[in-house]
């Protein structure tokens, strides 16, 4: 799709035994729904509709992220007025909520935080039944809760932001916030499986229970991760090689999916689509990837929630803890093959040992073995071959003293590359087995 997505979102850091390791970014705790934002992507939240938005990752969508590093902001020439229509994924009790101008562009848009706003509800539909819920105004470039003095129930939620604070070009907010009580089950949905015409292209998606895999023309894109219903959680990955995570949210009446895609843990922009009911179909193939392998992938699938403070600013971090403390964290990633081998070259033996004995010091931690490809021969051997590899180092750590039990072998072919496949320096660094933290 020609976005420029990397190749893998993963922070490098240093850790005690000397070992370059990779670290995921970290799944937030689940916490009750009562405690849990209900204004976020990963809660089922979707954003139906905005008067204007300026595009990239300033998008209505990223107004639902669970961050406040990016948000929405409007068009030039039209600060407001500006409304948004958010569906939630059942009914709730709705009982507080926040608009947070926390990261706003002031420093260089004086004036551009949100202000004066009008909080509407519905529990009829999208477009109809809306009664007044709140009439506030929000704090410039800060956060500022709201708790409503009669808790209200709603699905469906209208924002009109009806003033900024002085900038006449633009307004902007960074993240929408809302709590409340379930009053009412999660309506069974259309199976998300199916053909979508999407801003990259038409999209196929396979279900299988909650497993999803699939593909979409842009790039020769090819993804995996799995559903609970609404939220589609994948991996991605394209020619280039380019990769990420994008979180989408099917609609309650089964014909669209919005969200966001991301790169390195950031937001970079929309993904839309409608559902097909004709006879377009994609050129893409969808992978041939077996349950074991997709499994897996949600172990990584998450964004880090950052809350900046209005006098803060963050950066990506690097984490550095123990062993034991940490999971989804690549700890050797240097032992390469040749072309269509899984043979253990013998001057990666030295390095193996090394590895023994560090695991050795951890007896209750388990280790992912993860084997990979090149792009040279068909995705299907090359799955085939990849756990061939993995299966080798795996055997060489037994036989070496390691327990089997601690061990899980993986191949994921040719769709996890850290370099370019088109280069023959580029192929050489995708023919690797890395080990991972369980």
């Amino acid at each position: 799709m020609s976005i420029g997505k990397a190749s893998r979102g993963r922070l490098l850091t240093s850790w005690w035994w000397g070992f370059v390791m990779t670290v995921f970014l970290a799944s937030a705790p689940l916490l009750a729904d009562q405690d849990k934002d209900l204004l976020d992507l990963e809660s089922g939240a979707l954003a139906l509709s905005a008067t204007t938005q300026f595009g990239g990752k300033w998008n209505v969508q990223s107004l639902l992220s669970g961050s406040n590093t990016t948000g929405w902001s409007s068009t030039r020439g039209h600060p407001y007025p500006n409304d948004f229509v958010i569906e939630l994924p059942r009914q709730y009790l709705l009982k507080s909520f926040v608009v947070d101008n926390t990261g706003t562009e002031e420093s260089s848009f004086r004036g551009i935080s949100g202000r004066h706003f009008v909080l509407y509800g519905s529990t009829t539909s999208h477009e109809e039944g809306f009664d007044l819920i709140l009439d506030g105004e929000a704090a410039k470039g800060d956060r500022k809760v709201f708790l409503l003095e009669e808790p209200t129930e709603v699905r469906w939620l209208k924002l009109e932001v009806l003033s900024n604070w002085g900038n006449s070009w633009h307004t902007q907010i960074m993240e929408l916030e809302a709590y409340g009580e379930p009053v009412s089950a999660v309506t069974q949905q259309r199976p998300i499986q199916g053909i979508y015409s999407t801003n990259f292209g038409l999209m196929r998606l396979e279900q299988s229970a909650n497993l999803v895999i699939g593909c979409y023309d842009g790039d020769n894109g090819t993804l995996s991760g799995r559903t609970d219903g609404r939220v589609l959680k994948f991996h991605w990955w394209e020619d280039g090689p380019t990769a990420g995570i994008a979180f989408l949210v099917l609609s309650s009446d089964g014909n669209s999916l919005n969200g966001l895609w991301y790169k390195r843990g950031q937001v970079k922009g929309i993904w839309y689509g409608r559902r097909v009911n004709d006879e377009r179909r994609p050129q893409c193939q969808v992978p041939v990837l077996d349950a074991l392998v997709t499994s897996i992938y949600d172990t990584s699938l998450s964004v880090p929630k950052e809350k900046t403070s209005s006098d803060q600013v963050q950066e990506e971090t690097v984490l550095e803890k123990p062993l034991e403390e940490e999971t989804g964290t690549t700890i050797l990633h240097d032992i390469y093959f040749d072309t269509d081998s899984a043979e253990i070259k013998p001057q990666f033996e030295t390095k193996l040992r090394e590895i023994v004995a560090a695991i050795q010091e951890q007896p209750s931690q388990k280790i992912i073995i993860e084997g990979h490809t090149d792009s040279t021969y068909t995705r299907e051997y090359n799955l085939e071959l990849s756990l061939r590899r993995a299966q080798a180092v795996a055997g060489w750590l037994i036989e070496h003293g390691v327990d089997a039990s601690r061990l899980e072998a993986k191949g994921y072919g040719e769709f996890r590359p850290i370099a370019d496949n088109n280069t023959e320096e580029g192929r050489a660094l995708n023919r690797r087995v890395e080990m991972v933290l369980k």
